[in-house]
């Protein structure tokens, strides 16, 4: 298997989803079978989907209890809240 991936998102998700796990974490996964694949066709989108699920599942094992601290009622607040709440600092 090729480790191609290398980068410090990839190097946190392993540290994260790999918790006394022996296997690899699915985005190390989904990254190394991208890394092999590379110059073939693009991915399909039933290999998107699957690939979106597994990283759903990693990321729901890893933070069960995670929620949304921004306050909305439609998709626009969404969107104008997280893009102030960019802005603003934690350090208050």
């Amino acid at each position: 298997m090729v480790d191609a991936c290398v980068s410090p998102l990839h190097r946190r998700f392993d540290r994260l989803f790999a918790r006394g796990r022996g296997d690899r974490c699915a985005a190390r996964r989904a990254c190394t079978a991208q890394a092999e694949n590379a110059g073939a066709t693009a991915e399909t989108q039933l290999g998107l989907v699957r690939r979106a699920r597994r990283m759903y599942r990693a990321l729901t094992l890893a933070f069960p209890d995670a929620h949304c601290e921004l306050d909305f009622t439609t998709s626009l607040e969404l969107a104008v809240a997280t893009i102030l709440s960019a802005q603003c600092t934690d350090e208050r």
